[in-house]
C-alpha cells in the first residue's frame, strides 16, 4: 500500500471516530490544536475557513468548491481558465522568519503529459520560496516532468534552484505536501511523508519583511486539480 493511501486511510478513520465533534475537526494530535493559525476544509464554502487567526485575506481564485474533496468538498481548478490562478492568502504573518508548517492535500483530475507542469505552493514577498513541477521543454533542458524547489529573488540571499527528479503522478490519487520553515534560514518540503527538500539558505537569514503572501494551487502552470485541507501551524 502506498504511503499516501496509508495516510488517507488514517485520516478517514479518524474523521469517522470524531465525526460531529468540532474540537477534533482538524484531525491532528490534540497537542497541536493550539498551534493552528489557519485551517480551511472548504466545508463552509470558499470564504469561510474554520480557523483564521492570521486574519488572512483571500484573493479569490478561478475555481469552484464542489463535492469530491478529501473528506468533504474541495476546491477544484479546471484546465480551461482564461487566467490560471491559484488560491492566494495575504497576511504579514506568512513570513519565513518565523517557524511555520504549511500543509495541504491535492489530486489531479486529468492525466499528465510529458509537457505537464503544475504549481503547488509559494511563499511570496521580497522573493519566492516555491515548490512546483516543470514539464518537458526548453527550461533547464528537461525531458520529463521534474520536481523543482526554488528560493529566488531575495536581496542578499543566494538564489537556489533545486531539481529533485521525476514527478509523474496519476489522476484521482490524493497527495500531501508540507513546507516547513525553521530557524529563519531553513526550508524543508515533504511529499506524501517523504523529505524532498532540506535546504539552509545562504547570504543572510529571512527577516520579518520577507513573505506576506501564500499561494496554493495553479499559478501560471495550469493542470486540472483539486486541493483540500489547508493547514498552517505556528511551529516547525
Amino acid at each position: 500500500m502506498r504511503l499516501g493511501h496509508v495516510i488517507l486511510t488514517c485520516l478517514l478513520l479518524t474523521s469517522l471516530l470524531y465525526a460531529g465533534d468540532p474540537a477534533n475537526c482538524l484531525r491532528i494530535p490534540p497537542e497541536l490544536e493550539a498551534r493552528v493559525l489557519y485551517y480551511h476544509s472548504f466545508a463552509n464554502g470558499l470564504d469561510q475557513p474554520e480557523v483564521n487567526l492570521l486574519k488572512a485575506k483571500l484573493q479569490k481564485p478561478i475555481a469552484q468548491v464542489q463535492p469530491g474533496g478529501l473528506t468533504g468538498p474541495g476546491l477544484a481548478f479546471a484546465a480551461d481558465a482564461k487566467k490560471p490562478q491559484g488560491m492566494a492568502l495575504l497576511s504579514p504573518e506568512f513570513r519565513p522568519s518565523r517557524p511555520l508548517t504549511i500543509s495541504f492535500w491535492w489530486r489531479f483530475d486529468a492525466p499528465m503529459k510529458p509537457e505537464t507542469g503544475f504549481h503547488l505552493l509559494t511563499l511570496r514577498g521580497g522573493g519566492i520560496i516555491a515548490n512546483f513541477v516543470r514539464g518537458k521543454g526548453k527550461w533547464c533542458g528537461l525531458r520529463q516532468p521534474t520536481y523543482v524547489q526554488q528560493v529566488y529573488y531575495f536581496k542578499g540571499i543566494n538564489n537556489r534552484n533545486q531539481l529533485g527528479g521525476r514527478a509523474w503522478l496519476e489522476p484521482g490519487e490524493w497527495h500531501h505536501t508540507v513546507m516547513v520553515l525553521r530557524n529563519a534560514n531553513r526550508v524543508q518540503v515533504y511529499w506524501d511523508g517523504a523529505l524532498r527538500t532540506d535546504y539552509a539558505i545562504r547570504g543572510r537569514a529571512f527577516t520579518p519583511n520577507d513573505g506576506g503572501t501564500l499561494e496554493i494551487g495553479p499559478n501560471g502552470r495550469q493542470h486540472p486539480m483539486t486541493i483540500d485541507e489547508i493547514l498552517v501551524l505556528d511551529r516547525a
